[in-house]
């Protein structure tokens, strides 16, 4: 390889690993800001939904913002409580989520939303690890759940984008998980940085750009290598029910992915996918065909309010 090829691969794995892991991941930050201390929006929101701010540490210390929307009808039915965690993509925050609790709210679910690490109101800077250690602030956030719950809570995660593989990261390791609904996550993060250079960066050799990547895009112990949802997908109980939902076309992460998921998990399971959506966009293009099959997921699966 020429010193120049060095170079481009070298510049290119720096750009792409600051992207991803060493730049601050709140674009939208003073969305959620406004709504808390803009007295017409935090009206609006206070008005509308039964709200409450929690702030918890995660496993580093490190503290999340955390919010709960009460269900009109109430949370506990067929003697048990009902909540959903809906959990946020790569730069944006649980605003982003919010558009969503019309999907859940009317089943009798409590919703909580969550600003991951170095999202949103949440603590850190330039710590971003694509679910690895996000997957370990939604292990925090159940535990709370469950404390506040109890520990027979029907459970559900709902993820988007790097908030889909957050919550497949994590999914294998809850024993006691009602359902889980991904739309958007990527299988594997390193075959996704191998698409996205395939489709775009091809004018670098892959071997060495992926190499230097690996160096940069490092957070203490932890490497792209180590995103690798679809393993923890294997490994969830085939008596959970999950719902693999994939926009098409898909440019940021392809629609075979979740083919690849789908084909992984064992036992109960769903796929739907929405065509002219955008990366994470279908429930905004198709919010009535996207509620539709929610709801049908939710009810073929015992899972809905009567």
């Amino acid at each position: 390889m020429s010193a120049k090829d060095k170079l481009v691969a070298d510049v290119v794995a720096r750009g792409v690993a600051a992207f991803t892991t060493k730049n601050f991941q709140n674009v939208p930050r003073p969305l959620v800001a406004a709504v808390k201390k803009t007295p017409v929006l935090a009206d609006f929101v206070r008005k509308r939904y039964n709200v409450d701010v929690i702030t918890l540490p995660s496993f580093d210390g490190l503290k999340l913002n955390v919010t709960r929307f009460h269900a009109v009808r109430g949370c506990n039915w067929n003697g048990k409580n009902h909540v959903i965690l809906l959990v946020h993509g790569f730069q944006v925050q649980q605003a982003m989520m919010w558009f969503n609790l019309p999907f859940f709210l009317p089943h009798g679910y409590d919703c909580v939303t969550v600003d991951l690490r170095t999202a949103g109101l949440s603590e850190g800077v330039g710590i971003n690890t694509m679910g690895y250690n996000e997957a370990k602030d939604v292990a925090e956030v159940c535990k709370w759940i469950r404390k506040e719950y109890g520990d027979d809570v029907v459970l559900g995660l709902y993820g988007q984008s790097m908030g889909s593989a957050t919550i497949m990261t994590y999914c294998s390791q809850d024993p006691n998980l009602g359902f889980i609904i991904e739309d958007c996550g990527y299988a594997s993060l390193q075959d996704t940085i191998h698409n996205i250079h395939d489709r775009f960066l091809g004018f670098v050799e892959w071997e060495a750009f992926y190499k230097k990547a690996l160096k940069y895009a490092k957070v203490g112990d932890v490497s792209y290598d180590d995103v690798v949802p679809i393993e923890s997908v294997k490994k969830l109980d085939p008596d959970v029910p999950m719902m693999i939902l994939h926009s098409i076309p898909d440019a940021y992460i392809v629609v075979e992915n979740a083919d690849r998921i789908y084909e992984a998990k064992r036992g109960k399971k769903e796929m739907h996918k929405y065509t002219l959506a955008p990366h994470s966009a279908s429930f905004f293009l198709h919010p009535i065909q996207y509620k539709k099959d929610i709801d049908g997921f939710l009810k073929k699966n015992g899972l809905t309010q009567k």
